[in-house]
């Protein structure tokens, strides 16, 4: 299926947040999908980074941000050092890992009137503890009162 096909009027400026710069594919999974999404990201201006990181999923299990005019990957355990040193040195980039619940589907990153990063996260039903907004905060730098937490569904039931 052509991702084009789903709707007509798709559009890659970026709704909450801003507008997509890169994409990062993981090589090993990219297979027929490669060659639609680059050109896309050429219609669209988006560059196309492809690395390889041997992870399905690897959209949950790192974030790539700009913290401190610095460009980060924050990465969760399952990640290898690896990966890490290439980005790092590929791309000048800083690292640092992820806090334990924060996977990149469950995680939202945006930018409130102000200017002001926000993060918006869930909460799989579970209590909220003060040392999760302390890491969220810290990692993402964020502040402590832009962090929110919303509660979702439990979708690992379904997998």
């Amino acid at each position: 299926m052509l991702i084009q096909k789903l709707k007509s009027n798709i559009n890659f400026k970026g709704y909450d947040a801003v507008p997509l710069k890169a994409i990062h594919l993981e090589q090993s999974e990219a297979g027929d999908f490669r060659s639609e999404i680059q050109e896309i990201a050429k219609k669209e201006k988006i560059k196309i980074l492809e690395e390889f990181d041997y992870n399905k999923w690897t959209q949950d299990n790192k974030f790539i941000i700009k913290k401190n005019n610095k460009l980060y990957v924050l990465a969760d355990d399952s990640v290898t050092l690896c990966y890490i040193n290439h980005m790092k040195s590929k791309y000048n980039m800083k690292f640092d890992r992820l806090p334990w619940m924060t996977q990149g589907g469950n995680c939202f990153l945006g930018k409130l009137p102000n200017g002001e990063n926000y993060v918006l996260h869930g909460d799989k039903n579970r209590y909220i503890t003060a040392k999760d907004y302390n890491d969220i905060s810290e990692k993402f730098g964020v502040k402590k009162e832009n962090i929110f937490f919303i509660s979702q569904p439990d979708f690992e039931a379904w997998v």
